[in-house]
């Protein structure tokens, strides 16, 4: 939304429309969480206008017609539900069948939009230390139905109270890159 450099490294070429819509945070805390971002990088939160929507709600992915509605009335360019699970309609979790046919209902209505969804989903449990792989995606049809993917995972455990994450980022797509990057975050 800002076009502001990726992890202040990787540039964008454009701002861009962004739907971001949580279903893990309260409205409160995702406003204040937009604005300790946006001024750790100089951005004043007004300058973005319109550009980035919030919602503290998220969408069954197989709503196709809620979908649609939500899609033309706030014209993203990119929208991000957060996280996966929250959207996914119960059970069979395990069955990649099923789980297709509802990534593809979303898919379906990203692209008559023109709109590219980008899925916030957990990783399976592991030691919590790791090289993050496409494998680790949990649950079914997740893998299969990922193009292009930034995988995230901790180089060092946690230390609660300290701010500082220690993460993997791998990224990759089915067009065969990849690449492996060490990520520092200080949240102070």
């Amino acid at each position: 939304a800002t076009g502001s450099p990726f992890l202040g490294h990787f540039d964008i070429p454009e701002k861009k429309r962004v739907l971001f819509m949580s279903g893990e945070s309260g409205a409160a805390t995702l406003r204040e969480t937009m604005i300790r971002q946006a001024e750790s990088k100089g951005i004043d939160p007004a300058e973005i206008g319109d550009r980035l929507l919030i919602s503290d709600r998220v969408l069954r992915f197989d709503d196709v017609s809620r979908w649609n509605d939500t899609l033309a009335a706030y014209r993203p360019d990119v929208v991000i539900p957060d996280p996966a699970y929250l959207c996914m309609p119960g059970g069979d979790a395990g069955n990649l069948f099923i789980q297709g046919e509802i990534l593809r209902t979303l898919n379906d209505a990203c692209q008559k939009s023109g709109v590219t969804p980008l899925l916030v989903h957990h990783t399976k449990k592991g030691n919590g230390v790791g090289r993050p792989e496409l494998e680790d995606i949990a649950w079914a049809g997740f893998q299969e139905w990922a193009r292009q993917w930034i995988l995230l995972g901790r180089r060092k455990p946690y230390v609660p109270g300290s701010g500082e994450h220690r993460l993997w980022m791998s990224v990759g797509g089915s067009a065969g890159h990849s690449s492996l990057w060490g990520v520092d975050v200080n949240e102070g």
